[in-house]
């Protein structure tokens, strides 16, 4: 969570093994039922890291056709009020 002139703004960011590409897992993200904290909407960003050094993971032809992709889901601009110190 992070903040900006009392708004609060969510950001979650994990990792998952997988055999579907960047386009199949960000359409399976943004089709999940995922509430957004607030009435605003809930973003979904997908991508494939690019290590240095590379490893097996950054091939998927090196790793049974499994690649690693990174999922972003962000929530902004909430509104935190007066007394919710974690959006000051």
């Amino acid at each position: 969570m992070g903040s900006d002139a009392n708004l609060c703004n969510y950001h979650v960011r994990f990792e998952i093994e997988t055999e579907a590409s960047t386009g199949e897992v960000l359409t399976y993200y943004r089709a999940a039922k995922i509430a957004p904290i607030g009435k605003g909407g809930l973003a979904v960003n997908v991508w494939e890291p690019f290590g240095s050094p590379a490893s097996p993971m950054d091939d998927p032809k090196e790793n049974g056709g499994r690649r690693r992709i990174i999922v972003e889901l962000q929530d902004n601009y909430h509104d935190g009020g007066f007394w919710d110190l974690r959006c000051l």
